[in-house]
C-alpha cells in the first residue's frame, strides 16, 4: 500500500471482531512507533500491552467511569453519550507512556513537551502501520492518567500519552473528511 493510501485508510476504529492478532503483529506495530523521531532521538516512549481479558475489561470499566464522571463534571452532557465500551473488544491494548525527563536539548530553550511530541509520532507510527496492516485502532484519551497508570503498572516516572485499542475491524472504518492543505498553508 502506498503511504499516502494508507494516510487515507486510517481512521478511528470503534468496532472489533474477535479474531486475535498475534504478539509477532503486535511487535511490527510497536517496531513502527520506535522509528518516530523524537528530540535528540532521546525516544522517550514506553509501552504496555495489555491482552488479559479481564484487564481489559477493567481499564474499560474505568473510561466508561471516566467518561461519566467528565460527563457531569464538565457540564457537557453529550459526553455521557460517546460510547467507550468497544475498547473492551479490542483483542489487545497499547498503551503509550513518555518521559518528561527527555526533552532533548529544548530544556534550554524552555521546552517542557517535546517527551509528548516525541511519543505523538510514536502513537501516529503504530495507528498508521496498523492501517497498513488491515488492524483498526483509534487514540482513546478519556481515562484519568494516573488511574490508568497503575491499572497497567507503567514504569515509574512515565506519563500516559495514549491508549490503542488494537484488532481486526469488524465492519468498514473510514477517515473523516479533511480540510484540504491549501485553505491552511501559506508560503514564503
Amino acid at each position: 500500500m502506498d503511504i499516502m493510501e494508507v494516510f487515507k485508510a486510517r481512521g478511528s476504529c470503534r468496532a472489533y471482531s474477535d479474531k486475535p492478532v498475534d504478539r509477532e503483529l503486535i511487535g511490527e506495530l510497536l517496531e513502527a512507533g520506535c522509528m518516530a523521531p523524537s528530540a535528540l532521538n532521546q525516544q522517550p516512549w514506553r509501552f504496555v500491552v495489555v491482552e488479559d481479558r479481564e484487564k481489559i475489561a477493567e481499564i474499560t470499566a474505568h473510561a466508561l467511569d471516566t467518561r461519566d464522571w467528565l460527563a457531569a463534571e464538565s457540564g457537557q452532557g453529550w459526553v455521557a453519550k460517546y460510547d467507550a465500551g468497544y475498547i473492551g473488544d479490542a483483542r489487545a491494548l497499547i498503551i503509550v507512556g513518555a518521559n518528561p525527563k527527555k526533552i532533548g536539548m529544548g530544556a534550554y530553550l524552555g521546552e517542557t513537551e517535546a517527551h509528548t511530541k516525541g511519543a505523538s509520532a510514536c502513537i501516529e507510527n503504530i495507528l498508521l502501520a496498523a492501517a497498513a496492516k488491515g488492524l483498526g485502532s483509534i487514540w482513546f484519551t478519556m481515562y484519568k492518567a494516573d488511574v490508568l497508570a497503575e491499572l497497567v503498572g507503567m514504569a515509574e516516572g512515565f506519563q500516559i500519552m495514549g491508549l490503542l485499542p488494537i484488532g481486526f475491524p469488524e465492519g468498514e472504518v473510514s477517515s473523516p473528511p479533511r480540510k484540504d492543505y491549501k485553505d491552511l498553508t501559506s508560503f514564503i
